[in-house]
Parts: structure tokens; sequence; C-alpha cells
């Protein structure tokens, strides 16, 4: 959606239109999540998976891990957004924080679509393949972190 938003509308104006985007969409699943807690939740996502996110509810971590995890390219942010409705935080501090983290990632998918608009492939193609690497490397750096909170669990 982000290249194509940014194929469409450019860089500047997809970027803010992706954030408008993605701060509906989160408020919506927040609140919904707020309402129905893990009832909905577990319609969406496994127990286990949940249960792999208790490290959230940590009230003095959650707000820099949430940053963190909404930072790091190739994270699961539709499992965190449902997980975080289940937390403490407030939804403008949840706002501020997940859209503050997700501005790399949407400035760099829409610039690639502006870019492939503009006929510019060899720097679009550039700047796709580091996003790649980059996000292959959070979701390895994701999976270490979450097996090491597992291992840790059970010892």
């Amino acid at each position: 959606m982000e290249i194509g938003i940014g194929y469409a509308f450019g860089a500047v104006e997809g970027t803010l239109l992706c954030l408008g985007g993605v701060a509906i969409a989160s408020s919506l699943v927040f609140l919904l999540t707020k309402r129905w807690g893990m009832r909905l939740v577990e319609v969406f996502i496994s127990r286990e998976k949940i249960d792999s996110l208790r490290f959230i509810n940590n009230e003095e971590k959650v707000k820099r891990l949430i940053f963190i995890l909404f930072f790091i390219p190739g994270t699961p942010k539709d499992i965190l957004t449902y997980f975080v409705g289940l937390t403490k935080i407030k939804l403008p501090e949840f706002l501020i924080i997940s859209l503050i983290a997700r501005i790399p990632s949407v400035v760099s998918s829409t610039i690639g679509g502006n870019l492939i608009q503009q006929q510019n492939y060899e720097y679009a193609a550039l700047l796709f393949l580091i996003t790649g690497t980059v996000s292959l490397a959070g979701i390895t750096l994701y999976n270490r972190f979450i097996n090491r909170r597992k291992k840790s669990k059970k010892t």
C-alpha cells in the first residue's frame, strides 16, 4: 500500500496519507481491543503468540518497547497493535509513539513508490534492497528476542 500511495501521490503526500491511515486503523483496533479485550484478540492471534508478548505488560518498559518494536522493520505491527490494547497505555501515547517509530519505514516505502513513478528504477531497486536487508535483520532480531524470552521463562 505504501509503495502504491507513494507512486500515486508522491513521497510527502504519500507519507502523510499512510500515517493518517495507520493512525485511524490503529485507533480503531486499539479501541476495539480496549472494549472487548482478550476475547477479540484471540480471534486474530493465537494464545501462544499472545503469551509470547506478555513482557509488554511491564509498565516501565512498555513505551520504550512499543517504540523499538514499531521502529524495527519486519516486526508484526498488527499483532502488536492488538496486544497494546490489552495494556494500560492510553491511546494518545500509543499513537504518538507508534507513528513516530513508523516514519522511517513509511518514508522509505513512499519514496520508493515515487521513484518508480519517476521511472528511476535503479534508485528504487537500491532503496528496496536496503530496506529489505534492514527488514530481514529486524525480523531476525525480533525472533531472537522472542526466543530468548521463551527460554528464560522455561528456566
